[in-house]
């Protein structure tokens, strides 16, 4: 006797969109750059959406109580990153906010991230620079002083124990492997950015998310792959009221064969 399955339209459709969605996103990466005051591009296109989530400060210890979101470098915004600046240390926490989520150029998290790089331009060369990943959150940038966040970045405190880069002071446009942060963000752990130390007395001045040449204003490039979609999306009603005819001319066919 040959009995015959009853395939129904909700049936298939999950089978068909996790292989589609695992195919696809499996072999087919991404990327997407925050720049703020530029618009988002999603693999070199512009998706017409601003960016404008970036938070940086300067921390100054000879100015413990005032905040310093535009810098003191020479130019215009500029930062200024020594260990010895104005009789004291300056350094400066960076963040970029709203890169992970499901909306448009945005990271899904639980991407893989195949690379991930930032961006800095560097006007004034000096010493290398420390890039520490921050642990705790710095607030806002327009509110941030050395004293409100702990008295300034202390290694193994409110930042890593060891950093997580080492920036070459004597470079100008500048790209920082930054992949194993935000590789753990996709993981879900909490964005709290970075911080720049400086590792001499020679400073390094590098321009600021307002600085008015948008093409210096730091930036994050992501290069990543999405995972497969877990979302079931029922199929059109026309594809319903075909699946009766599938299923008798595979019926057809079975008994042909069987004949």
């Amino acid at each position: 006797m040959n009995r015959t399955t009853n395939i129904t339209l909700n049936h298939l459709a999950p089978i068909l969109l996790a292989t589609m969605a695992f195919v696809c996103n499996n072999v087919l990466a991404t990327t997407i750059d925050f720049r703020d005051g530029q618009l988002i591009t999603v693999d070199g296109t512009s998706i017409g959406l601003t960016y404008n989530s970036t938070h940086d400060a300067e921390l100054r210890e000879s100015a413990a109580t005032s905040n310093f979101d535009l810098g003191t470098g020479s130019s215009d915004p500029e930062f200024t990153v020594d260990l010895l600046d104005g009789g004291a240390e300056a350094q400066v926490v960076m963040r970029f906010d709203n890169i992970f989520g499901s909306g448009p150029g945005q990271v899904a998290l639980g991407s893989v991230i195949n690379s991930a790089t930032l961006f800095i331009d560097i006007d004034n060369v000096g010493a290398d620079l420390e890039l520490y990943e921050l642990t705790a959150d710095f607030g806002l940038e327009s509110t941030v002083t050395w004293d409100s966040f702990g008295g300034g970045v202390t290694a193994g405190v409110n930042a890593g124990a060891t950093p997580v880069s080492i920036i070459n002071g004597g470079g100008n446009k500048v790209t920082i492997d930054i992949t194993s942060t935000v590789a753990s963000w996709s993981a879900g752990a909490q964005n709290f950015g970075w911080a720049f130390i400086a590792t001499g007395t020679n400073g390094v001045d590098f321009d600021a998310s307002e600085n008015s040449d948008f093409a210096d204003r730091p930036m994050i490039f992501i290069d990543f792959t999405a995972p497969p979609a877990a979302a079931v999306v029922p199929l059109p009603p026309s594809l319903a009221l075909a699946l009766p005819a599938f299923a008798f001319l595979a019926c057809t066919r079975r008994r042909r064969n069987a004949a």
